[in-house]
């Protein structure tokens, strides 16, 4: 009887490891996120059962890579001691973050019409990466909203007169 030889596959391919890595990928980043005249952009990785956070370096180079994203912008809003998030959510495949400002507008554009300007405390935008199936009902907009403060709503208002006087 011969043996039929096992065909076999290596074990740990940086190809497959990065596929793993790029397809569980989230980022996220708000109006008031500002430092030095730059929105800050946070991000982090599944890794098994937790999300690990990302050094900003592999934060920018994230940016810079297509890759299949759910875009997500949220506006968190507050009257009186209710809180709540207002979200837009749309997917892209074989998107850079850096180039999805049009999506962005869009999806913000839908958001404030959904609410009185009166009541958003800060706006943002979170993305998470998927593979084959796309992620828009993992919930994953709740991520990372903060307290909603009157002093983050002023950094949001400062932020919104800086990008009008640019423009």
């Amino acid at each position: 009887m011969s043996k039929i030889k096992k065909k076999r596959t290596k074990k740990h391919n940086p190809n497959i490891r990065a596929q793993r890595f790029f397809n569980n990928v989230r980022l996220w980043s708000w109006e008031s996120m500002v430092e030095g005249g730059e929105r800050i952009s946070h991000g982090e990785a599944r890794a098994g059962f937790i999300w690990k956070p990302l050094t900003q370096q592999q934060v920018d180079g994230l940016i810079k890579l297509n890759n299949n994203w759910a875009v997500c912008c949220r506006a968190l809003c507050r009257v009186g001691n209710e809180v709540w998030v207002e979200t837009s959510i749309r997917s892209a495949r074989d998107i850079k973050i850096n180039d999805f400002a049009f999506l962005y507008d869009q999806l913000r554009t839908e958001v404030f019409e959904a609410v009185q300007t009166r009541h958003v405390i800060d706006c943002g935008w979170i993305v998470q990466s998927f593979g084959k199936r796309d992620r828009i009902d993992d919930n994953f907009e709740m991520a990372y909203l903060g307290d909603a403060t009157n002093y983050r709503r002023q950094l949001w208002l400062e932020g919104l007169k800086i990008k009008e006087v640019s423009e």
